[in-house]
């Protein structure tokens, strides 16, 4: 977005006699980022500087070796070159999804140890409760036992 800022805003490289940049042709940008174009200020600039909105715009020259570019060049030059499959939204964009599928990966992983977590706790609990089973059992057996023996003994 910087470097997309930067040549929107900036100066042409190739100005022409009245204008150097995008405001000059009523493009803006407002506060929260949103692009406008005003007709009104372009119609008024194209009349009498189609030659500049040219230069502005396209403009190329070559001046001791140097190449200079109007902004709509420039722009494609960046965008190419942010697009490119080495450029920065495409490297971002791929260590994004590896970075995707190594949380689901993980989230598999996780999902796999917690059915056997799952598992082992439904066993361990399942023989707990069978052991609650057997001492309740061997309670109650227990109990009569010490209340026939109690009346057994009470009765003699």
């Amino acid at each position: 977005l910087s470097k997309i800022r930067e040549v929107l805003f900036s100066e042409s490289e190739t100005p022409g006699s009245v204008l150097s940049n995008l405001r000059d042709l009523g493009v803006s940008v407002d506060r929260s980022g949103v692009l406008s174009f005003d007709s009104g200020i372009f119609d008024e600039v194209a009349a009498d500087n189609l030659t500049d909105i040219r230069e502005v715009l396209a403009g190329r020259s070559a001046v001791d070796g140097q190449t200079s570019l109007g902004l709509a060049s420039r722009m494609v030059s960046t965008l190419t070159s942010l697009m490119s499959t080495t450029g920065p939204i495409l490297t971002q964009s791929s260590s994004t999804e590896t970075q995707v599928q190594r949380y689901e990966d993980e989230l598999l992983d996780l999902e796999s140890r917690m059915e056997d977590l799952q598992t082992r706790y439904l066993k361990e609990f399942t023989a707990m409760e069978n052991l609650v089973g057997q001492m309740n059992s061997l309670r109650e057996s227990l109990k009569v036992k010490f209340e026939n023996l109690s009346a057994m003994y009470s009765n003699k």
